[in-house]
């Protein structure tokens, strides 16, 4: 559910951009997670990102309403998902830590949440 409703809110930003700009503006989250990460090893990744903000957002957007449906349906890949997931938030905290570190407590505990959905799910498949 908390992944329809972010991946909507990215969504809406090419729909509305100043309404949810108010709420989350992945572009200029990202400028700011590159002055963060300036001189680290993610300086060049972050910069790239944030110079490609719009396409982020998208692609962004897209994965989490994908993820919202899959969850959601409880069928189909949940395993690809489960694992694409946790690829995705090891991204954001890696990304945002510098400049967010609210950023570990919160998708931290998500990742764990993904990893047990994998593990359930992987469960459920080798006993059948």
């Amino acid at each position: 559910m908390l992944y329809g409703i972010a991946g909507s809110v990215k969504a809406l930003s090419f729909v509305a951009p100043s309404i949810v700009a108010r709420v989350e503006n992945v572009p200029e989250i990202l400028g700011q997670a590159a002055a963060a990460n300036a001189g680290t090893l993610l300086s060049t990744p972050t910069e790239w990102l944030a110079g490609h903000g719009g396409p982020v957002t998208a692609l962004v957007a897209a994965a989490m309403l994908a993820l919202a449906l899959v969850y959601g349906l409880d069928r189909g890949p949940v395993r690809a998902a489960a694992v694409g997931n946790v690829a995705m938030l090891a991204c954001f905290v890696a990304i945002l830590h510098r400049m967010a570190p609210q950023v570990i407590g919160i998708d931290l505990p998500m990742m764990a949440i993904a990893a047990l959905a994998f593990r359930r799910r992987s469960r459920r498949a080798t006993s059948t």
